[in-house]
């Protein structure tokens, strides 16, 4: 008999974000999804909310939890981003929790193990061993080892699902991606003879060999098991515009481990760059133009504008946009005059002809001898 486990990365939930809603949304779409596909096991991996939940945001995972029991069990585990205690009770809403200490739920064809965020001072990892925050780093990647090797089993594949980082694996520009140096890095060798790996926390989706692929476990043992980060479900970040999004279907078939990604339909998001002109039109028409392009999509513009014309900025001029888009930022950079000046000194081949474009976009009026005398150690230099 066959197991099928829909995996879903980081939600960060917050009522506060004009994400909120859209995240629920593509959720919606992952659940359905995972049904059709005939998933009979959920996991969240982590960073389900952001900080402490409030009771509309708890409303609102608990009633597609709920769905998704229908199916079978579902796992929740701990990520960094949520407070402590926020899955505290759901064990008693029949949930598979690992917040506090690893979780695991076996089956016919599989064993899997959630392992929460490593957190110091909090349990699983309050009794790490180490007199400062390196050591005790490597005392919580040791943890980590130590559960899955308890854990492991010769007669099935052990699916390993956690919140945490990864040796090899790379983190974003996101702010949600914004380790501290205290980040607790779990050597690849601890996950050695594990059927599987997947891993949210890190918000770009990523793995070690193809798309996908089948781990093949034999005379009790698995030959070759994946790590998978399985990314965020949607793009919490303009960093993320580039990255692909989807949750991940995992089939565990007869001592076999096979998983692949399946794409949700997160929202496209555009960064784009103006210069600010002089004239009131042609700003008008740059900003009509990215209006066009807008509707259904998250916006963030980098106006640059230079520093003699800061007076005319109209942040008016960007009405449209925000009318069409979901999600408007706007971003406003000054040029100082060095800048604007930088792209006419480099196109400058010798230094004596930088100079020259230096002193004319200064403005300088040097006497014809101390010109000479900078033309000579200028001449000293280049030789």
């Amino acid at each position: 008999m066959s197991l099928r486990l829909a995996l879903i990365g980081d939600l960060h939930l917050s009522e506060r974000s004009p994400r909120f809603q859209h995240a629920l949304d593509v959720l919606d779409f992952a659940i359905a999804d995972a049904v059709d596909q005939g998933a009979d096991v959920f996991a969240l991996l982590g960073d389900l909310f952001e900080g402490h939940p409030t009771g509309a945001e708890y409303a609102a995972l608990l009633s597609r939890v709920h769905r998704m029991r229908e199916r079978g069990p579902v796992l929740a585990i701990l990520g960094n981003h949520e407070a402590y205690a926020a899955l505290a009770f759901w064990h008693h809403l029949g949930v598979i929790v690992a917040w506090d200490r690893e979780a695991v739920l076996d089956l016919g064809t599989a064993r899997i193990l959630a392992i929460p965020y490593p957190r110091r001072g909090r349990a699983p990892f309050a009794d790490l061993d180490g007199d400062d925050i390196a050591a005790t780093m490597r005392s919580a990647a040791d943890r980590v080892g130590t559960i899955i090797d308890e854990y492991r089993v010769p007669e099935k594949p052990l699916v390993v699902l956690g919140h945490f980082t990864i040796e090899g694996m790379t983190a974003g520009a996101s702010e949600f991606e914004v380790h501290s140096a205290t980040e607790v890095v779990v050597p690849r060798a601890a996950f050695d003879g594990c059927g599987l790996t997947a891993i949210g926390h890190i918000h770009r989706a990523q793995n070690t060999d193809g798309p996908e692929r089948w781990s093949y476990c034999t005379n009790g043992g698995i030959t070759h098991g994946e790590i998978v980060g399985v990314g965020s479900l949607i793009r919490h970040s303009f960093a993320e515009a580039a990255d692909p999004k989807s949750y991940t279907l995992v089939t565990v078939d007869q001592g076999r481990v096979h998983w692949l990604r399946r794409e949700v339909p997160a929202r496209e998001q555009l960064v784009e760059t103006m210069d600010w002109q002089a004239s009131p039109s042609a700003n008008a028409v740059a900003a009509n133009l990215f209006a066009m392009q807008a509707s259904g999509k998250e916006i963030k513009l980098t106006v640059e504008i230079a520093e003699d014309r800061l007076a005319s900025f109209d942040p008016t001029v960007f009405d449209p946009i925000r009318e069409a888009a979901v999600h408007f930022v706007l971003e406003r950079v000054t040029v100082s005059a060095e800048r604007v000046r930088a792209p006419q000194l480099m196109k400058a081949s010798s230094l004596a002809e930088q100079f020259g474009a230096w002193e004319s976009a200064m403005g300088l009026d040097l006497s014809p001898e101390r010109r000479t005398r900078l033309m000579e150690k200028i001449a000293g230099l280049e030789t």
